[in-house]
C-alpha cells in the first residue's frame, strides 16, 4: 500500500513537472543612452509669417532602443489528433521609469489564444497587424525590412497598429507559401466613437502571402484601415530579404494611399503647433538593407526612401496641398556578450522636405540625426 502510494505521489510530481513545462514565462529588458537632434529650418509660422529656423536636442536614458522591453506568459495544450491550443500574454514596459507601455494596458504587446491544426491556425484577441512590425504575425517588416519597423527615429516607411477585437486565420505551408489573413471588429477600444462590429468604428482587414525558398523570404501585403468617418486607408507592400551567407540582403517597396498625419508622417509635428497637419497623404516608400557578420557579432544598414503628396495641409493659412520626400540611413551594431545579453550602438540620419503648393512656394527641411549605445537582456 505504501508503495502504491509513493508510486501514485511520483507519477503525480512528474505529471505536474510537464503540465508546468508547457507555461514560459519570459522577457527582455533594454535600456541605452540616446543623443538626439531635430532642426527645422523655414518654420512656416515664424514672427509675421515670416519663415524661421528652430532646433532642439536631448540626450539621455531611454527605453527599447534595441528591442522593446516586455515579459509576457506563454504555454500550450496538446489537444491530441494534431490539435493544439496555446495562448501568449505579452506586456510593454519602459525600462528607464517602470512604466507601463502601450496606452497603459497590462498585456498590450499580446493577448491572444490560438487554436492550431492540420487546417492551419486560428488566433484571436489582441494582436499586432500584418504590417505592424509586431507580434506573432509580423509578417511584412521581419521579411521586408532589415530592422523590422526602422531603426529608431529613422524610418521611412508606413505601418499599422496593433489591434484589438482581432481575428486572424494562417494556412498551413503549401510548396512553400503560406496565407494570412486578418480582420479587426475595432481596431482600439479606449477610442471611445464607434461600436465594435458596426461602420462608425474604425476597423482593419489585411492579407499577406508569404514564400519560404531556402535562402530567399518574400512577402506580399494588403492592408486597408475602414475608417469610421468614411476614407479608408490603403497600404500594400512587397518585400524580401536573401541570405548570401557573407551577408543578409533586404529589400521592400510599399504604395499607400489616404494616411493622416499620425502615421510615419507624424515626424513632421515633433515642433507641436508649429507644423502642418497632414491629410489624405498618398504616395510611395521604399527600403534596402542588409545584416552582415562582423568582428564576431552583426552590423544592420539600412536605406529609406519616401515620396508622397498631402491633398490637403491644416493649420497654415494659405496652405491646399503639398509635396514631400525623406531620405534617411541607419546603421546598428550589436555584440552579443552570451546566450541572453546584447551590447549595442547606432548612428542614423534623416531629412524630409516639404514643399508647399501655395503662392510663396515655401519648402520647409526636418533633419533629425542620433547616436546610442545599450544593453539589452533576455529572459
Amino acid at each position: 500500500m505504501k508503495k502504491s502510494l509513493t508510486a501514485v505521489a511520483i507519477m503525480g510530481a512528474f505529471a505536474g513537472a510537464s503540465s508546468a513545462a508547457d507555461l514560459t514565462l519570459y522577457g527582455v529588458v533594454d535600456y541605452g543612452m540616446l543623443y538626439e537632434s531635430q532642426k527645422f529650418e523655414n518654420l512656416p509660422l515664424g514672427p509675421n509669417g515670416t519663415g524661421v529656423d528652430d532646433r532642439a536636442s536631448k540626450m539621455g536614458l531611454e527605453s527599447g532602443l534595441n528591442a522593446n522591453s516586455r515579459f509576457g506568459l506563454k504555454g500550450t495544450e496538446d489537444l491530441g489528433n494534431d490539435m493544439k491550443l496555446s495562448f501568449k500574454l505579452e506586456n510593454g514596459f519602459k525600462s528607464d521609469d517602470g512604466t507601463m507601455d502601450n496606452d497603459d494596458r497590462l498585456f498590450g504587446r499580446e493577448a491572444s489564444l490560438t487554436l492550431a491544426g492540420p487546417f492551419g491556425q486560428v488566433s484571436a484577441g489582441r494582436m499586432g497587424a500584418l504590417g505592424s512590425s509586431a507580434g506573432s504575425y509580423d509578417t511584412v517588416f521581419a521579411i521586408g525590412d532589415a530592422f523590422d519597423g526602422g531603426d529608431n527615429a529613422i524610418f521611412g516607411m508606413v505601418t499599422t497598429d496593433r489591434l484589438d477585437n482581432s481575428l486572424v486565420y494562417q494556412t498551413p505551408k503549401m510548396a512553400g507559401l503560406q496565407a494570412t489573413m486578418q480582420y479587426s471588429f475595432k481596431n482600439d477600444n479606449k477610442v471611445t466613437e464607434g461600436r465594435e462590429g458596426h461602420d462608425d468604428a474604425n476597423r482593419y482587414a489585411g492579407f499577406a502571402l508569404t514564400g519560404e525558398y531556402g535562402a530567399l523570404q518574400a512577402v506580399a501585403a494588403y492592408e486597408q484601415v475602414l475608417m469610421g468617418e468614411g476614407l479608408d486607408r490603403k497600404i500594400s507592400s512587397l518585400g524580401a530579404n536573401y541570405d548570401l551567407g557573407v551577408t543578409k540582403l533586404f529589400v521592400m517597396g510599399q504604395h499607400f494611399e489616404n494616411l493622416r498625419g499620425e502615421t510615419t508622417f507624424s515626424q513632421f509635428d515633433r515642433f507641436s503647433g508649429q507644423l502642418l497637419s497632414l491629410d489624405n497623404v498618398d504616395g510611395e516608400a521604399y527600403h534596402v538593407g542588409a545584416i552582415t557578420p562582423m568582428m564576431g557579432g552583426e552590423l544592420t544598414t539600412g536605406v529609406y526612401y519616401t515620396d508622397a503628396d498631402a491633398a490637403t495641409s491644416e493649420g497654415v493659412t494659405g496652405k491646399n496641398g503639398s509635396g514631400m520626400d525623406y531620405l534617411g540611413v541607419a546603421a546598428r551594431y550589436t555584440y552579443a556578450l552570451s546566450n541572453r545579453t546584447s551590447v549595442y550602438s547606432g548612428l542614423g540620419y534623416g531629412e524630409w522636405k516639404f514643399d508647399s503648393h501655395d503662392a510663396a512656394d515655401n519648402t520647409q527641411h526636418l533633419k533629425v540625426g542620433q547616436a546610442y549605445v545599450g544593453l539589452t537582456h533576455a529572459f
